[in-house]
């Protein structure tokens, strides 16, 4: 008999691994709010492109010291 990772309890612990996942599987639509964290995201990952910089009520300043 094949080893199977299914049993009447649902999908095992081991089932799913990284591996597993296609490349470009997981996108925004997949995760729920607040699923990535801090840690999640590599230093430097996120570029002033990616973080607004301009409407009428902040003049393009999203960071500001006196």
């Amino acid at each position: 008999m094949a080893l199977t990772k299914i049993s009447t309890d649902g999908v095992k612990d081991d089932a799913i691994t990284s591996g597993k996942i296609p490349t470009n599987a997981v996108g925004a639509s997949e995760l729920t709010d607040n699923a990535v964290d801090t840690n999640a995201i590599q230093d430097q990952a996120v570029t002033l492109a990616k973080l607004p910089h301009g409407d009428a009520n902040n003049d393009g300043k999203f960071l500001r010291a006196n």
